[in-house]
């Protein structure tokens, strides 16, 4: 067995002289190196690590400092912030977020989309506008929104046309209707019209779509939103059996009892439900 290995070692020694295929003769014993010591492949490298929205690093960089540690627990409303991106990829504005990952028990408080405003196209004549009316939509039906009860008016607002960066629209209404019934979800319809509220035959403003722009750009929802555990112990949900624990004995009482104790009497080994409360340690 040791000669065995011995061999392999020199075969799989990056500078051993050979004929051709000594790289070939290489891998192999490496690979039979890692099975005879029971040993897997280590894991491929992943190709591309996605990042996470610069508004959510910004947002925890300003809750807390940079061991991670909160700062004020009170900057932020509830105690759950999510980030959620289109899933249409569409260059139309058409926009839909799937907030499966939103638990029944938990409050919506605040809903926002984000959109990022790109420069506006260059116009034609002496005349240029500087502003535009954008509006947010609820789709209530998916096939026809500008058909008479299609779709249903979140937002609108003035947007300036001079330079780029970031819009912010309150949605929360379409979010808690969104989470009390999934299939109402039909997404978001975003328009953009004069500043009397004229459509536009070419609109100066346009927004970065899910499709055709860098993942920094990308359409995104921001959901603030609490399920009632700020500043109380974790749930003992989940622990089957779970049982009280036992209560704390005097100091003076621990040694007659422990003599009172017969090796029928003690309890095997179990595990006990434990709950952390991050808050109070200041973790959150």
């Amino acid at each position: 067995m040791l000669g065995t290995v011995l061999l392999l070692l020199a075969l799989a020694k990056p500078g051993c002289p050979g004929p051709s295929g000594a790289g070939t003769r290489r891998a192999e014993a490496l690979k039979k190196l890692l099975e005879v010591f029971g040993m897997e492949d280590p894991p491929a490298p992943p190709a591309h690590s996605k990042q996470p929205p610069q508004y959510m690093v910004d947002l925890f960089n300003t809750v807390a400092n940079a061991d991670g540690v909160t700062k004020n627990p009170d900057i932020l409303e509830g105690n759950t912030v999510r980030s959620f991106l289109d899933k249409t990829h569409s260059e139309e504005m058409r926009f839909l977020f799937v907030l499966s990952t939103v638990a029944k028990n938990e409050k919506i408080l605040t809903a926002e989309l984000h959109l990022f405003r790109l420069w506006p196209r260059a116009t034609e004549g002496p005349k240029r506008q500087h502003l535009c009316q954008v509006s947010i939509y609820q789709v209530l039906e998916r096939s026809e929104p500008d058909a008479p009860g299609g779709k249903k008016l979140l937002a609108t607002r003035l947007v300036s046309l001079q330079g780029s960066g970031w819009e912010v629209f309150a949605i929360t209404q379409a979010v808690r209707d969104w989470t009390d019934d999934e299939s109402s979800n039909q997404g978001l319809l975003v328009t953009v019209q004069g500043p009397d509220g004229n459509p536009l035959d070419s609109p100066p403003l346009r927004f970065a779509s899910g499709r055709d722009h860098h993942e920094s750009k990308k359409p995104m929802l921001v959901l603030f939103t609490d399920d009632g555990r700020r500043g109380a112990s974790l749930p003992m949900a989940g622990f089957p059996d779970s049982q009280p624990p036992a209560p704390v004995l005097p100091a003076e009482k621990l040694a007659g009892h422990r003599s009172t104790r017969s090796l029928d009497r003690l309890q095997p080994c179990q595990r006990h439900p434990l709950s952390v409360d991050f808050e109070e340690i200041g973790w959150s």
